[in-house]
């Protein structure tokens, strides 16, 4: 199952403003309990998003160092390169 970016996105500011919320001192220990559970709720579907786009960045294509290079400079690197036998 797939959910669309912007609904990871929401569910990632609500983990936050969870988070956010749990540090405040002055929050009365039953509602620090409800939202504790809503935060554990959430942490594996962030961590999984998480993971998902740092699994997408390393699959996407790397500028390589030749990028600007033509088709007739390439030859020309390639010519000047050592053989390998």
């Amino acid at each position: 199952m797939s959910l669309p970016a912007e609904r990871i996105a929401q569910i990632e500011r609500r983990h936050a403003a969870l988070a956010h919320d749990m540090g405040n001192p002055a929050l009365p220990p039953e509602q620090f309990v409800a939202l504790s559970k809503d935060y554990a709720e959430l942490t594996p579907l962030v961590e999984a998003a998480q993971a998902a786009t740092r699994a997408e960045a390393a699959l996407r294509p790397a500028p390589t160092a030749f990028a600007f290079c033509t088709t007739a400079a390439l030859r020309s690197i390639a010519r000047a390169a050592p053989r390998v036998a």
